[in-house]
């Protein structure tokens, strides 16, 4: 019995070879079904596991989070 993690990499692919590109897929995922602060979390990990330098990680202050919705 496959585990929901395998099943959702089953999805996925299934989605990709039907036409979704990647960044439609994760706009939808962080917009429709992540809290503002899971997706900014999940992101920033994101960041530290693909940039090898620590200087290359973001600071808050490079991004303007005005426009979030707190609640998010």
């Amino acid at each position: 019995m496959k585990t929901n993690r395998q099943k959702a990499t089953a999805l996925l692919d299934k989605i990709i070879n039907n036409g979704i590109s990647e960044r439609i897929l994760l706009d939808y995922i962080i917009g429709d079904h992540l809290s503002g602060q899971d997706a900014y979390d999940a992101l920033i990990e994101a960041e530290k596991e693909f940039f090898n330098n620590p200087d290359d990680f973001h600071s808050e202050e490079e991004y303007d989070l005005s426009s979030f919705d707190e609640e998010d």
